[in-house]
C-alpha cells in the first residue's frame, strides 16, 4: 500500500479539528509516497481530455490517482457518498 501526496491534502483537508488533523497526518505519513513525474502529468491530461471527449468532467485529483494506481498497480480505495 502507498498513497499520493494529494491523497494525503485531501484527507488532511477533512479533519474535523486540530487533533483529528494530526492524528491523520501521523497515519498518513507512515506509507511509501508515490510521487509523480512528469510523464504522469501528461497521461493525466491526456486522460482528462478523453473524458472530457466523452462527456464526463472528472476533477484533476481524481485522474491523476487513477493514473498513478495504474502505474504502480495499486488498487484505489474510495468511500461511496450517497
Amino acid at each position: 500500500m502507498a498513497i499520493a501526496g494529494v491523497i494525503i491534502a485531501e484527507l488532511l483537508q477533512g479533519a474535523q479539528n486540530e487533533a483529528e488533523l494530526e492524528e491523520l497526518r501521523e497515519a498518513l505519513i507512515t506509507l511509501p509516497l508515490i510521487k509523480e513525474e512528469l510523464e504522469d502529468w501528461e497521461e493525466v491530461g491526456r486522460l482528462s481530455f478523453q473524458m472530457r471527449k466523452e462527456g464526463l468532467l472528472i476533477p484533476l485529483t481524481d485522474c491523476l490517482i487513477g493514473v498513478l494506481a495504474r502505474k504502480e498497480g495499486y488498487p484505489v480505495f474510495t468511500k461511496r457518498t450517497p
